[in-house]
């Protein structure tokens, strides 16, 4: 079974259990795409939503980007980040999908578990991709992002992207997907056998 709270056995070894915190997408200074409706950003959606989610750690990158949210995750334990951002495109896209890195199993793994259970949630929502990942490799955006996460020893590193943040026909409230992320990152239901 993958779970994502509880320590994993793998043989005789015993993996420490994933522990999971949130990147806050861009910055105060460069807040990234604005909904639909002109109401919220990236950014401030992210903070809403690490405030629905309390008490999972999170760390902005106002001060010393990535790098630093990431070190500050580090210092409370999380060995799994995730960065949830909104797509944008024209105000008319739709679907959903989760970047990561090309060749990264165990951020796959988690990816893959994660989006099973959204489709089945959602099935109305349109999985881009290949089944709502997106292979990520170096020169492609949110590449620097989760390479930097990987790199400090997240074991996964996940970037999402559930919804078009400036499309009314696919906007998702804070509190919609705060309900989705809980299953997995803070109680641990909707794992697969």
């Amino acid at each position: 079974m993958f779970c994502f709270n509880k320590s994993e056995g793998y043989g005789e070894k015993t993996v420490p259990k994933l522990t999971w915190g949130l990147v806050i997408p861009h910055t105060i200074v460069s807040p990234g795409a604005s909904s639909f409706d002109k109401t919220t950003n990236e950014y401030r959606y992210g903070l809403e939503m690490a405030e629905a989610l309390s008490p999972i750690p999170y760390a902005t990158r106002n001060k010393k980007g990535v790098k630093g949210a990431i070190l500050e995750l580090k210092e409370q334990g999380v060995n799994c980040s995730l960065e949830p951002h909104g797509n944008a495109y024209n105000g008319q896209s739709r679907g959903s999908e989760i970047l990561v890195l090309k060749g990264d199993k165990e951020s796959e793994r988690a990816a893959r578990h994660i989006l099973e259970d959204f489709n089945e949630l959602n099935p109305q929502r349109v999985l881009r991709h290949d089944n709502g990942i997106k292979w990520i490799e170096k020169g492609d955006r949110g590449y620097t992002n989760l390479k930097t996460a990987k790199n400090l020893g997240m074991r996964v590193a996940l970037l999402s992207e559930l919804h078009f943040i400036d499309s009314s026909r696919d906007f998702m409230t804070v509190q919609d997907q705060a309900n989705f992320w809980r299953r997995h990152i803070l109680i641990g239901h909707g794992t697969k056998k």
